[in-house]
């Protein structure tokens, strides 16, 4: 694969965002602040994203507004509001402020992720782009959906299945099931990446 993920004509369409705006009920704290070299997990997620030359927005829940506006501009801070559970929430939000994007997604709560496996999910979205719904990797067939690229017109037919009440279920893993999804299976370093920060001692371990 031949990509040069700082320069492409298809930047123009492509947005970071950072999803922050769950719950984190049992880790007991706002997983986004937890403390970091570069701050903290949601800047350090946000830094990643900025390293492929792309605009960067934060998805957050309203809850969190008046913390977030002491880390971020008010302009990169984007509040969910659909009234649906989830990952999906933060998704769909941010797809209808940007309707034109395809959103390049990464969780906060992923800090393991390496900058190169972003730079790989660019250039997959390079390669595929126009070809695919959604661009995601699984392991070991398991999808793994909070980190990948969600498209503007593959949003726009979960947005419109919502509007009509056709959206069977709220899960990221039934959306990706029934969209055109590209699936890339991780390598064994890359697995190690992905681990879930669920609980305070996982942190320290």
């Amino acid at each position: 694969m031949s990509c040069n993920p700082l320069s492409s004509d298809s930047e123009n369409k492509l947005l970071g965002v950072v999803l922050c705006g769950g719950q984190s009920s049992r880790m007991g704290e706002d997983k986004g602040l937890i403390a970091s070299d570069e701050g903290n997990w949601a800047k350090q997620a946000v830094t990643r994203l900025k390293h492929l030359n792309i605009r960067v927005v934060v998805s957050i829940n309203e809850a969190q507004q008046e913390t977030y506006k002491t880390i971020f501009k008010s302009e990169k801070l984007l509040v969910d509001h659909m009234d649906i559970h989830g990952p999906l929430r933060g998704l769909l939000s941010v797809h209808c402020k940007f309707p034109s994007y395809d959103l390049i997604v990464m969780a906060c709560d992923l800090p393991d992720i390496k900058q190169e496996t972003l730079i790989y999910l660019k250039c997959l979205y390079e390669e595929k782009v126009g070809e695919h719904d959604f661009i995601i990797f699984a392991n070991k067939g398991q999808f793994e959906p909070l980190v990948g690229v969600y498209s503007s017109e593959g949003l726009s037919k979960v947005f419109k299945l919502f509007l009509a009440g056709a959206l069977e279920k709220h899960s990221m893993k039934y959306v990706l099931e029934n969209g055109n999804t590209y699936v890339r299976e991780l390598t064994p370093e890359q697995i190690k990446e992905f681990r879930n920060y669920n609980y305070k001692e996982d942190v320290s371990s």
